[in-house]
């Protein structure tokens, strides 16, 4: 960014990921190329900092870490701690619509994105009193392999993604402006629904509506109804929440209330972590009864399964 000489700054509202383990994201300034790198940490002198992002209220803070060097080379006196959100886009003379074809900002883009936390589970094990016990959660930043399986994912997608538009198994529709639908246009430059989806996300779903298209009609239906529980909790606009799980760490679907709210930090699951969507269990009772259910319609009112 102009405002901080050049300096690509990351855009969070908290780097905290889990505060049960007290971890959280340390960013790493390199002056050589004028931006950071990520150190995933547990505990520390910074953890009592890690809520305080870059992102305060309605303003981008300079992080400390690029302040020390702007004092260290006496740059301090010149330059703002905060600049306004909304200023940092205008002076950036606003956000580029994406098109169609887009999944992935475009290297000249204002707004970004760079993955900075992988977290997986060991696998469970038995103690020396013979209990089952659960793997260990590992919370770390991506490294040179992360970041090469990443690039590779994005290569995969380019190349069946418009195969794959053209055919429906993924989505290719133009956002309609409505009451909520003009929220990702207008904070993201988003115009069409697949930008609403990372590479990763694109090519698992991608996949998984591909392969639904062989089963049988009644098959297809109800795993169509799975489906759409996938990609609602699998998406950029997939919100994480550090105090899930006890302190662990999860993700919030994308529906949590009735707007299309874009994140500035979103989390992306594994599929492993998506089979409770794709497999969901239904809950039943076991009854020797037969009841009858007679469904009927209010005069005059159009049936809605959602309304109350």
């Amino acid at each position: 960014m102009p405002e901080w000489d050049g300096w690509c700054i990351p855009i969070c509202p908290s780097w905290v990921i889990a505060p049960k383990t007290k971890t959280w994201v340390e960013l790493v300034p390199i002056e050589a190329e004028k931006c950071f790198g990520f150190r995933v940490v547990d505990g520390g002198a910074g953890w009592n900092h890690a809520e305080e992002g870059t992102k305060q209220g309605p303003d981008v803070v300079c992080p400390p870490s690029l302040w020390e060097i702007f004092k260290r080379d006496g740059r301090h006196n010149n330059a703002q701690k905060s600049l306004p959100y909304s200023q940092l886009i205008e002076n950036a003379g606003g956000l580029r619509r994406w098109e169609k074809r887009d999944f992935i900002p475009r290297s000249d883009d204002l707004l970004q994105e760079r993955l900075y936390c992988i977290r997986w589970c060991k696998p469970d094990y038995e103690d020396d009193r013979g209990r089952i016990r659960r793997g260990e959660l590992v919370y770390r930043e991506p490294r040179i392999y992360d970041l090469d399986m990443e690039t590779r994912v994005t290569k995969l997608l380019d190349g069946v993604f418009d195969e794959w538009q053209e055919a429906g198994w993924i989505p290719g529709w133009r956002i309609e402006p409505g009451y909520n639908t003009t929220q990702p246009m207008r904070e993201r430059g988003w115009t069409h629904w697949n930008h609403l989806y990372n590479p990763r996300q694109l090519l698992m779903a991608g996949e998984y509506s591909r392969r639904i298209t062989n089963c049988s009609p009644e098959m297809r239906a109800a795993l169509t109804l799975a489906f759409g529980r996938v990609v609602e909790a699998n998406a950029r606009l997939t919100r994480w929440k550090p105090k899930d799980g006890g302190g662990i760490g999860g993700t919030v679907s994308v529906y949590y209330n009735q707007a299309l709210n874009t994140m500035l930090n979103y989390a992306s699951r594994s599929w492993k972590q998506l089979s409770y969507q794709a497999q969901p269990v239904h809950q039943a009772i076991a009854t020797n009864r037969t009841n009858t259910v007679n469904p009927s319609l209010t005069p005059g009112r159009p049936f809605c399964p959602f309304s109350r």
